[in-house]
């Protein structure tokens, strides 16, 4: 999952997201807390507020439109131009 978050995190699409990586061997009450009951997941925040998750594997360029769409999903229902 690294290389693929890493060459999304360096794509001009995703210049105004911020990429954590949270290590679950040594996090685990991260994990809890968070909800994540599969690896790997990824959660969208917006404004401290999660508004989507992706969860499981996909290719650099499928995980760009996925966040995408639920970027594009949250401004619309802000109703956010």
């Amino acid at each position: 999952m690294t290389p693929i978050v890493e060459e999304v995190s360096d794509d001009d699409e995703a210049a105004e997201v911020d990429f954590y990586k949270v290590n679950i061997d040594e996090l685990s009450d991260v994990m809890r807390k968070a909800g994540v009951k599969t690896v790997p997941t990824i959660h969208a925040y917006k404004a401290g507020r999660k508004i989507g998750e992706i969860v499981g594997l996909s290719p650099g360029e499928d995980l760009v439109v996925r966040y995408s769409y639920i970027y594009a999903q949250e401004n619309f229902n802000l109703g956010v131009p």
